[in-house]
């Protein structure tokens, strides 16, 4: 988050992806650590900074959950660098234009500099 508040990096979302975040972040499990006020306002900052894009097309099976295959979608039509993502259906995928990396990696990433 600092550093998208800061531009090193930038955010590209959908509805679709909005959604599911917020979908997410009811779930009982984040309850305990983000509030219901909290989820509601990051998703709110998110739809009113970051780049939004419309959902993508449907497309051909790319991941290996088809739930996620907006994602990639996303990615490749607005031509991102990477996605960020700890879905393991997400970052197992290889192949082209098809960079994921965990939260924690883009993190390790963006401290050293790399």
């Amino acid at each position: 988050m600092r550093a998208w508040r800061q531009g090193e990096v930038e955010l590209v979302v959908c509805p679709e992806l909005l959604a599911e975040l917020a979908d997410v972040l009811r779930r009982p499990k984040l309850r305990r650590r983000v509030s219901t006020q909290e989820a509601k306002s990051f998703v709110r900052l998110l739809r009113a900074q970051a780049e939004l894009r419309a959902d993508p097309e449907h497309v051909a099976r790319l991941a290996a959950d088809p739930g996620d295959d907006y994602i990639i979608a996303l990615a490749q039509a607005t031509r991102a660098d990477l996605v960020v993502s700890g879905d393991a259906h997400l970052t197992g995928l290889t192949g082209p234009g098809a960079v994921v990396l965990s939260p924690a990696a883009l993190a390790g990433r963006l401290t050293s500099g790399a």
